[in-house]
């Protein structure tokens, strides 16, 4: 199992350094909310380290923190104060914050409160609303559900209202891609997504499992 592991978190570095220079541009992040075996979710979001040091500036003040720790502390006020997810009438609660620190920075929550079947679901991602030309590919993994992207930017306030349409997410209020949004993008998001999620539940959730059972 270890030797499983330790290969595929070889695969995982590789390909995301690969990728690195593409996702490390400040106008651009990423936000999934996905479904683990277990019915519980998670959110994830990641964005380049110079995206979260401009909006920890700009809304805590350019000292308002001099260690590591005290900024992982305020990306989470500052991402806490900024996500909203809500499915039908039931509103997600963010627990466990974990901050990755990097040329290229994620945030991961555990969300609870969510039903475990809803029809709508609107998720709002206003974290990096200060840069400009700023927007967020957001992808929604569910069981048994189509992978689908959308996008988060000031035309829609950073906010996606979604139906649930058989075994896929729709948007009520249909919206069309930019030039800087372009099919190259959408597949390397689901590409870097995919990893993501894989290197979660390879490396994250077992170090997680490892320092309770301890």
């Amino acid at each position: 199992m270890m030797k499983f592991k330790s290969k595929y978190m070889l695969i995982l570095a590789l390909l995301l350094l690969s990728l690195g220079a593409k996702a490390h541009s400040p106008d651009i992040s990423s936000t999934m909310f996905a479904e683990e075996s277990d019915g519980n979710w998670i959110l994830l979001i990641r964005a380049a380290l110079t995206a979260f040091e401009y909006e920890i500036e700009s809304n805590f003040g350019e000292s308002s923190y001099t260690t590591a720790e005290e900024f992982q502390q305020l990306v989470i006020k500052h991402v806490q104060q900024n996500i909203s997810i809500k499915a039908d009438n039931s509103q997600g609660n963010f627990e466990n914050p974990m901050v990755r620190l990097g040329h290229e920075t994620s945030i991961t929550f555990k969300v609870t409160g969510m039903p475990s079947d809803f029809k709508s679901l609107q998720i709002t991602n206003t974290s990096f609303q200060n840069i400009s030309r700023n927007q967020s590919a957001l992808m929604i993994i569910k069981k048994g559900f189509t992978k689908n992207q959308f996008k988060l930017d000031k035309n829609n306030a950073h906010t996606a209202d979604l139906a649930v349409n058989n075994i896929s997410f729709e948007l009520m209020t249909p919206q069309t891609m930019n030039a800087s949004f372009t099919f190259g993008n959408v597949v390397i998001s689901l590409f870097v997504f995919g990893l993501l999620f894989l290197g979660y539940k390879l490396l994250v959730k077992p170090l997680k499992k490892n320092v309770i059972e301890s």
